[in-house]
């Protein structure tokens, strides 16, 4: 398991361009190409579509280093997903909040994880139905 230590003056858009370019890291990583990027922030999805960087300076090089993990991913889309259908991701976060770090999973350490578990597959179909009802 991977932990890193969570700052009390880390704001949720860092966290949020942080987890961005982790897992745009990883796929570039991977050699995975032509993702579709779902994210929950409105902001940031409008941010990485238009291709305009963050106003507050703190985030740029975060938005930065994003916009070259996507361009080497060679990203197809970004979809916004709302927070109220992604509950998976909501409860992650609060498990990182009560236990003041981040965790990549690996092993058997799952039991803390299991309401993130529990909404993966409704916050999933939601997001499918949505996206294939919007290009029907």
């Amino acid at each position: 398991m991977v932990q890193h230590t969570a700052h009390a003056s880390v704001t949720n858009n860092y966290a949020e361009y942080r987890a961005l370019c982790k897992g745009l890291g990883h796929l570039a990583e991977h050699g995975i190409r032509q993702v579709q990027v779902v994210g929950d922030s409105a902001m940031i999805v409008r941010q990485m579509q238009t291709h305009r960087a963050p106003k507050v300076e703190h985030l740029r090089p975060h938005y930065l280093q994003a916009r070259r993990f996507a361009n080497k991913v060679n990203n197809r889309s970004w979809w916004h997903h709302r927070r109220s259908h992604n509950k998976m991701a909501d409860a992650a976060a609060n498990v990182a909040m009560n236990v003041r770090t981040s965790h990549s999973i690996a092993g058997d350490a799952l039991s803390r994880w299991e309401e993130v578990y529990r909404h993966c597959g409704t916050d999933m179909t939601h997001w499918f139905a949505h996206t294939h009802a919007t290009h029907e």
